[in-house]
Formats: C-alpha cells, structure tokens, sequence
C-alpha cells in the first residue's frame, strides 16, 4: 500500500494559518491537520498557500506525549519566501494527489505491479522498447523538464545522470527493493497526469499494434485481409528499436511487422512474412502440379507477386509449367548467400580492424544493418569474431565526506551531551537520548562505524544503568 511510509520526516509539525482561522471560527480551537503533517506536502492543499513549522518537534523525546495546536506554539514567523507560481502550481498537483489516496486506503497493489505499470506507460511513449529497455538519457531529460530541479531538491528527490544508481533510473527497473512514497507520486503524475487517472486505468498492458482481431494475408484461404488474427508475441525491431510484433493466424501464416503511421488505417502491409504455412503449400500445389496454370496465374491466385511464387516453387521442388526441362531439376543455386556471407563477414572484420579499441555495441552503433544481417543470419560467427564484454568499472561513492561529516557530527553530540550533563534532573546519557536530540538517530544506529571520532567519544560517554546509579 502506497500509504504505508507517507510520514512526516520534517523537523517541526506544520500547520496552514488560513486554516487555523477557520478551525478556530468553526470549532473554537486549533487542532493538527494530518495532511499537512506529510514531508511531500509544501502547500496546504485546501488555500494553495505554502505550510509554516510551528515551533513544536514532529517526534518529541517521549513518543507517548501529546501536544495540542495552539497560539502558542504555531506561530508565523513573519512572511515565508514565496514558491514561483510554476512550483506552487506542481506542489498544489501533489498536495491533491496525496490527499486523494488519503480518500481511497483501499488501494493496495504489490512492488511488480507498480513496475510493470511504468513500463507499459514508458514503452508507450516510447522511452522503453518493447523488450523493456529503458532509454535513461531520454527519461532523465523528460522527467527533469516536467519537474524542474527545484521542485525535486524540495522533495528531496534529486536526480544525477552520472549517478546509474539514483532513485529515478532504479524505480523503472525490478523492484528489488521499496521507494519513498513521493518518489512513485512523481513517477505516476509523470507518466498520467495524475496519481487518480494512473490507478484508473482502464487498461495496463502494452498495446503498440492496439487490440485484436488482425488482418492476414493468406490469399490460399477464405478470410484473406479479414481481422481474424488473435495471437501476437511482442519484441523490438533491432534496426530501428520500434515494437516489433510477429502474428500467428490458424491458417499457419505467420508474420511481422513494426510500428508505423499506417497502423491507424486499415491499408498496414506485413515487414517480413515468415511463413505462409501449409494450406498456403498445398493450394501452391495444386495450382502448379494439378491445373498446370501460369506464373502470373499462380501469382494472382495466392494474391503474391511472381518473385515469391518461383522462389516456393524451388523450395518445395515443384514441377512448374513455365520452368524448361534443362533448368526444372535444377537445383536451387546457393552462390549469392555465400558470397553475401562472406560480404558480411569481411565488411565485419573491416570494421573490427578500423576501431580496434570500440566494444561490440560500439560496433554495432556504427553499422547496424551489417550487425543485424550477421546476427539473423551469421550469429555464432559473429559471438566468436566480436571484442568480449567488458566489465564497467566498480564505482566509488563519493558523494559523502565522511571524515568532514564525523566532525560536524561529533560537535552536535557533545552539544547534546552537555545539554543532558546541565539538567537540574540527573538523566542517562544513552545513545537513544543522544540520537533524538541531535536528531541523528538513524545515523548513530547504522552509520556509527563510518563516523571514527564521534563513536570514540560515545564509546567515553554513554552510560549503563550501573554507572548512572554510582
């Protein structure tokens, strides 16, 4: 469930002074309002103006008190720097979007189902293909234009291109692992518009070729150009990236093609036809072998023109009227795909000798028709005589400075300590106290071995229960 971790990580609890106004008039005092408790939301949702801290810590060092909204601890202190009108704008989107799950709890969805809707929504916009390989570059730009880097430094959810790791590239991959809940706000509102219109979806799968039935062009049976066609197997074209379907009718005839402009009419003509399938091989037949009829006959017959019926006729070993009694048995002449082959194979070996540095996707940038005729046709040759892969080299984190970091923080717990040390009260000094004051807490908890000079000092300082009764 989305809602799950949509809690404040703020420092202090944030109120709307619009809102207090009217609390106060309607009911005669203050109270919190839960919404505008959450870190993703900036403005009030209700009077688009942006939210103010009160002076009042979200988590107090005793989880179980309470403090109520009052005159005394929401003050506003004096006028807060506005949000350019652009900003205020997508952070109201949000605030709405937030409060309408707020409204719907009943929405609960697993981590795949998440990914797979932002990959359907991606390859439709065509920054996936249809064999789920993200565009980053594309993605980054589109994502950074639509937001801004303001309102993601607000959010707390910068971007790095330089980054492979950052939140934006990992949320389009196999969720392996569980995102901040504004993150997926932002994707959806990305991706739809809305967090509303991506949960109400009517429909979820990838339809680049739109809903069956398709059209086949099986001219040997009785529902020839009629949508008939239910099955198709998704993939993309390795020329040119387009979604690339290959469609199997009953009748045996299978074929593909890709994406195009023609696909909203109903005049589209198969790329490649892969087979025509038996009923198609027999009808042949019989036109060739049994009524004896011409070439252009045939070819009017089965709807094709009259390369592809001398082509089955080789193939299949089919006595053709039109073929002379020297050339009938002869058999099907091979030279041009070898020499073709070899071509390739040379041209390949050219391009190897010429970027002799470049890896085998370089390679195949470089000269993507070759790369793809060798692949189709050539392709354990084409593995052997291709440069290895090689491994990306192990980045190293440095977005964080650990040893200027272990200083500040180290300064901030003896300033908590002696806050403890000066309390009419005698208190524990406990790492707990500390983290909460300092409010460092998870940071001491899972970060205390990265920070040498300040677990030293709390090493010196923290004390048991038997030292704080001596």
């Amino acid at each position: 469930m989305i809602l799950i971790s949509l809690q404040n990580i703020s420092i202090f609890s944030c109120f709307c002074r619009q809102c207090l106004q009217e609390d106060e008039e309607k009911y005669g005092e203050f109270y919190w309002h839960r919404i505008h408790q959450l870190s993703c939301v900036l403005v009030c949702p209700t009077h688009n103006i942006p939210l103010q801290n009160s002076t009042l810590l979200f988590q107090q060092l005793n989880q179980h008190h309470y403090q109520v909204a009052s005159h005394h601890n929401c003050i506003s202190k004096g006028s807060i720097a506005p949000y350019s009108p652009q900003n205020q704008n997508i952070l109201l989107n949000l605030a709405h979007d937030v409060q309408w799950l707020f409204n719907h709890p009943q929405i609960s969805r697993p981590l795949d189902w998440y990914y797979q809707q932002y990959m359907n929504l991606l390859m439709s916009r065509n920054i996936a293909t249809a064999s789920k390989r993200v565009n980053q570059m594309k993605l980054f730009d589109e994502f950074l234009f639509y937001y801004g880097q303001d309102i993601l430094s607000y959010l707390d959810s910068d971007i790095n291109l330089d980054d492979q790791s950052n939140w934006l590239f990992s949320i389009v991959r196999k969720h392996r692992k569980s995102f901040h809940p504004i993150r997926h706000i932002l994707m959806m509102r990305f991706l739809c518009g809305s967090v509303r219109e991506f949960f109400e979806r009517t429909s979820s799968e990838y339809k680049p070729f739109g809903n069956p039935p398709w059209i086949c062009f099986n001219g040997a049976v009785d529902h020839y150009l009629q949508a008939v066609i239910e099955e198709v197997e998704l993939s993309h074209c390795l020329e040119n990236k387009k979604p690339l379907g290959t469609f199997t009718c009953s009748c045996g005839m299978v074929y593909s093609r890709t994406v195009s402009e023609s696909d909203q009419s109903e005049g589209y003509k198969p790329n490649r036809i892969i087979t025509y399938g038996d009923k198609w091989h027999k009808k042949l037949q019989d036109l060739v072998e049994n009524k004896n009829l011409g070439l252009r006959a045939v070819a009017r017959e089965l709807k094709v023109n009259t390369r592809t019926i001398n082509r089955y006729v080789d193939k299949l070993g089919l006595n053709a009227s039109w073929q002379s009694e020297t050339n009938k048995f002869a058999p099907i002449n091979d030279t041009k795909e070898v020499d073709d082959k070899a071509q390739n194979r040379q041209d390949w070996l050219e391009l190897l000798k010429q970027y002799p540095d470049a890896t085998k996707t370089e390679l195949r940038n470089l000269s993507p028709a070759l790369y793809a005729r060798l692949y189709r046709g050539d392709r354990i040759w084409l593995n052997n005589n291709s440069p290895s892969l090689q491994k990306p080299p192990v980045s190293v984190n440095k977005r964080v400075d650990w040893g200027k970091r272990d200083q500040e923080v180290k300064m901030q717990v003896e300033k908590a300590v002696q806050e403890i040390l000066q309390k009419d009260k005698p208190e524990r000094i406990t790492l707990r106290k500390v983290g909460v004051m300092t409010r460092l807490k998870a940071l001491l908890e899972h970060k205390l071995d990265k920070l040498p000079l300040t677990k030293t000092y709390l090493q010196e300082t923290i004390e048991s229960v038997e030292m704080f009764q001596d």
